[in-house]
């Protein structure tokens, strides 16, 4: 899959939020933020054994893009291969806040472009 921002969900609304429960994706190609790009004060919840591998941006985020406020809550699941020009695994603005729990990242990496 190749797609420009947010990879598999784009969440353009301020204060939207995404759940992706028990889901496995592999293969995408984004301009930004592979899995998601979160727009302000947005919340995006990775749950019950999810995996999202093999994902890679031109620009920043290789796994989550995020500016100011978002939250990212990532729980029992797995991201793998996560590759980007800045912010292997995440990318986030101001005030963000990731929380994993149970979960397991692997493979991030920037080339820093």
């Amino acid at each position: 899959v190749v797609t420009g921002d947010g990879g598999v969900v784009h969440m353009w609304g301020e204060s939207s939020k995404a759940n992706l429960v028990n889901m496995t994706v592999s293969s995408v190609s984004a301009r930004s933020g592979g899995i998601s790009w979160l727009w302000k004060n947005t919340v995006l919840n990775i749950s019950q054994g999810s995996s999202f591998s093999d994902f890679s941006t031109e620009t920043f985020g290789g796994g989550i893009e995020g500016l100011g406020s978002s939250r990212v809550l990532i729980e029992n699941s797995t991201l793998s291969s996560l590759q980007s020009g800045r912010g292997g695994g995440f990318s986030l603005g101001e005030n963000a806040f990731v929380m994993m729990r149970a979960s397991v990242l692997t493979g991030a990496t920037a080339q820093g472009k």
